[in-house]
């Protein structure tokens, strides 16, 4: 087949894969598959493609000529069958010299075997008989048995006693050949129209036929004539069409799935073979870029080989060198160090090259100083890679100048350590602070209180005891505004160690109410506390979740208006346990929402309006509450009121700890 042949043939099998694009797409898909053809896997898919259809092709007619050789052959052995059937019963009826039956319409008293003289015979009760010859016999069989199925039989000869089994044109052929010494005759022929297989054979005479035929002149071993079998072909065509159907159709199946997974298979390596050119070209264009990435990058990148000779030497080693490209590449590394290091520089390499390291980072031992054109000297950090190639083994260095940043490190370090040097002075000065409070306060309270509760006797003047109460309700302000600066302290310095055990929080709100009933009734203020329903323990510090709870109440106490409400609410949900304290007070402005948990941040909605407290309430509240992992969330608005959400997470209930 010529060569365009195929090629016509792998375009249009290459289009029909493409069925689903449309008429602007497919100009385009006639030109992919021109070019794909053009290519070697085009070529050898259309060669594959047009191999499996000339197979199936062939397969196929070789299939229908099978077919039809078949359905001939087992009409022709239905032929036979039938013929030695009729054969066996002629045979029978030979042996026995006839049949005598009843004699009626059907079968009258044969004339052509009145030369017999038991032709007709008598029983002893009177019935009367007619002898039906074994050629007799089989006629009305093979009648009945065409009536029935469709099968004809015949019996004729050239020698003929009744006319009735006169030969056709076909039987007479058939009956000259047998003349001839041909043993039988087959043949596909037709009768009235209808294809028919006819089979016919020599009637050979026999002493049981010398008994109705010696008259006309015949010895024993004569052609008397012949016996023939005519096969319908009808019903072995009808299904021979059904199975040719089915070949074709089974054929025409394989063909369009070989055809698809050629195409599919094609379509894959076409696809597969555009890829990895795409890589290719993605792959330079990749390094392309990496060569611009490393020419334009700030850091000085430098590539030599086993010889120590430059082979890149990109803008960012210019600027630090000061060397440009040209002048740097093919000079030796040492160039760009100082005298010092050069002498053991050739042994390093070695060393890093033969060792199982890819990278090393060269300041992590030692400063590494790098040598300008200019002959002066910078502090720099650099790593250095190794990449073995069948030529050689080479190596790339990264290095930036840190001579700045080198002393901008030196300056942190030094104010940190002053920063440390102040925080150590402050922790000092508040332990002082604490102890030199403390012990005054303790004396000023303890004899404030003897005094108001006149330990040792009454006072003469009342006002004295009243003023013995302010300076107790002083002093316990004071001490406990001590006491927070020294909460805050120890939590920022993290060295506030939480005492966990399992509470329950209808406990801590009990004390709550009963420690701030009478500031909340004072100040015509509702306050309620309403646990869930069976609440599980919590497993917290009791003392910081009770400083909580206090700190946070007191400050909804402090900001909220007379007639307003506290409400505190505790719940679990989601495997956390949730506290929420809402108040009806005045509310935080949006600005401050951010930094009211900070520590000294006091919120003032009334500025001419003064507020006891330093700020520190809410911030230990949050730090607090941090410490278990838990979250404290604020949410206001002005002149509404303020909630504050406490979420403590499952790990600090009693029932996980267990």
């Amino acid at each position: 087949m010529h060569l365009g042949s195929i090629n016509n043939f792998a375009l249009f099998f290459g289009l029909i894969t493409d069925a689903r694009l449309g008429a602007e797409d497919r100009s385009l898909s006639m030109n992919h598959y021109k070019n794909w053809l053009r290519s070697t896997n085009g070529r050898v898919s259309s060669l594959a493609a047009l191999t499996m259809s000339l197979l199936i092709l062939l397969s196929g007619i070789w299939g229908i000529v099978a077919l039809s050789q078949q359905t001939i052959k087992l009409a022709t052995q239905e032929a036979r069958d039938n013929w030695e059937k009729d054969q066996s019963f002629r045979g029978w009826a030979t042996r026995h010299g006839g049949v005598y039956v009843k004699p009626d319409a059907r079968t009258p008293p044969n004339p052509y075997l009145s030369q017999l003289p038991n032709r007709d015979v008598v029983t002893t009760d009177g019935m009367k008989l007619t002898l039906m010859s074994p050629a007799d016999m089989m006629s009305q069989l093979t009648r009945e048995f065409e009536a029935m199925y469709g099968i004809k039989g015949s019996l004729t000869g050239q020698i003929l006693t009744n006319p009735e089994n006169a030969p056709d044109d076909w039987e007479l052929k058939s009956l000259k050949l047998f003349d001839k010494g041909t043993p039988e005759f087959i043949e596909q022929t037709e009768i009235d129209g209808e294809p028919y297989i006819r089979f016919m054979r020599p009637m050979i005479m026999t002493e049981g036929c010398m008994k109705c035929h010696s008259h006309l002149g015949f010895k024993v071993g004569d052609i008397r004539g012949g016996v023939s079998v005519s096969i319908p072909l009808s019903k072995y065509f009808s299904t021979a069409k059904i199975s040719r159907d089915r070949l074709l159709l089974s054929h025409g199946i394989l063909w369009i799935i070989g055809l698809t997974t050629i195409a599919f298979v094609s379509r894959y390596a076409y696809k597969l073979e555009a890829a990895k050119k795409s890589a290719a070209k993605t792959a330079e264009q990749a390094r392309l870029r990496l060569t611009e990435i490393i020419d334009i990058a700030p850091e000085a990148i430098i590539t030599i080989g086993s010889d120590s000779k430059i082979q890149l030497f990109n803008q960012g080693a210019e600027r630090i060198f000061g060397y440009k490209a040209e002048e740097a590449l093919g000079q030796s590394i040492a160039i760009l160090m100082p005298d010092r290091f050069r002498k053991n520089h050739h042994g390093l390499v070695a060393n890093f090259e033969k060792g199982p390291e890819n990278y090393r980072l060269m300041d992590s031992r030692k400063d590494v100083i790098g040598l300008r054109k200019n002959q002066t000297e910078f502090l720099a950090s650099a790593s250095v890679s190794k990449n073995k190639t069948d030529d050689e083994t080479l190596f790339t260095v990264m290095l930036r100048d840190i001579t700045d940043s080198h002393a901008a490190d030196i300056a942190r370090r030094k104010a940190l350590n002053e920063a440390e040097k102040a925080n150590k002075a402050k922790s000092q000065f508040m332990a002082s602070m604490s102890h030199e409070l403390r012990t005054p306060l303790n004396s000023i309270l303890g004899f404030a209180e003897m005094i108001s509760k006149q330990v040792l006797g009454p006072i003469g003047e009342n006002r004295y005891r009243g003023y013995a109460e302010d300076i107790s309700f002083s002093g316990k302000h004071l001490l406990d505004l001590v006491n927070q600066i020294l909460d805050i302290e120890r939590i920022e310095a993290g060295k506030y160690i939480l005492d966990k055990e399992p509470v329950l929080l209808t406990e801590l709100f009990g004390e709550c109410e009963r420690l701030l009933k009478n500031k909340a009734t004072e100040n015509y203020i509702s306050l309620t506390f309403q646990p869930a329903d069976k609440l599980p323990p919590i497993h917290v510090d009791r003392r910081a979740i009770f400083q909580v709870l206090i700190n946070i109440v007191t400050n909804a106490l402090k900001f909220t208006p007379a007639n307003g409400a506290v409400h505190i609410h505790a719940e679990q949900k989601a495997m956390q346990t949730i506290i929420k304290i809402a108040d009806t007070g005045i509310g935080i402005p949006k600005s401050k929402l951010a930094t009211v948990a900070e520590p000294f941040t006091r919120h003032r909605q009334n500025p001419m309006q003064a507020q006891e407290g330093v700020g520190l309430g809410l911030a230990i509240a949050s730090a607090l509450v941090e410490l278990h992992g838990g979250t404290l969330d604020i949410q206001s608005s002005v002149g509404k009121g303020t909630q504050i959400t406490i979420a403590l997470p499952e790990s600090e209930t009693s029932a996980s700890a267990a």
